[in-house]
Parts: C-alpha cells; structure tokens; sequence
C-alpha cells in the first residue's frame, strides 16, 4: 500500500513540475502606462488565467486586471486593468485549479 502512496507522490511531483515548465511569457518588455498590459504570446500547460498585480516594494499588492487564457499558446494576449499601473506589476498565470503555472515582473515605463 505505501509503495502505490509513495508512486502516487511522485507523479504529482512530477506532474506539476511539468506544468510550470511548459507555463511561459514569451515576450515582457517595458511597457508604456495605459489601461491596458500587452504581454504577447503566453504558453500555458493548462487553462486558466493571467492576474496582474500591484507590485511594489517586491511585494504583489492589489489585484489590477485579469484575462483568461486556454491551455497552448495564448497570442496577444492584453490584460485591461482597472487603474493604470504607475509602478511594475507582477503577471501570474495561473491554472483553472488555482494552481500557480508562472509568474514574472512587468516593467512600466514611469519616464
């Protein structure tokens, strides 16, 4: 019984490592301020959604806008945001579960 535990382990392990590698943002330059955050292409293992945050400090802050995305590769992808970003924001994509795929820093343009 422990050696089908054990093996069942090690798959989820494995499984998930597999799904944050194949999660991706292909593409984050410096973005200028505006409602709207172009992230490119983003490949994702599975579906669910890009979140972008306040982020400050080092520390995510309040959440700012979000889109779905489907399990592939995501092309143009834009995130409108509620107030226009004046510092960098995190970008999580994050799978339909609530899983955490990937995350990156977002610069924006403050010049």
């Amino acid at each position: 019984m422990s050696k089908y535990i054990l093996s069942a382990a090690v798959i989820a392990l494995t499984t998930a490592g597999a799904a944050s590698a194949d999660s991706y943002f292909t593409y984050l330059g410096t973005q200028q301020p505006g409602n709207v955050v172009e992230l490119g292409t983003v490949v994702s293992e599975l579906p669910g959604s890009v979140e972008l945050f306040d982020y400050r400090g080092g520390e995510a802050g309040a959440l700012i806008g979000s889109t779905a995305v489907a399990a592939g590769a995501n092309s143009d992808v834009r995130v409108r945001v509620n107030t226009e970003p004046r510092a960098d924001v995190l970008a999580v994509l994050t799978a339909a579960d609530g899983t955490v795929l990937n995350e990156t820093r977002v610069d924006i343009d403050r010049n």
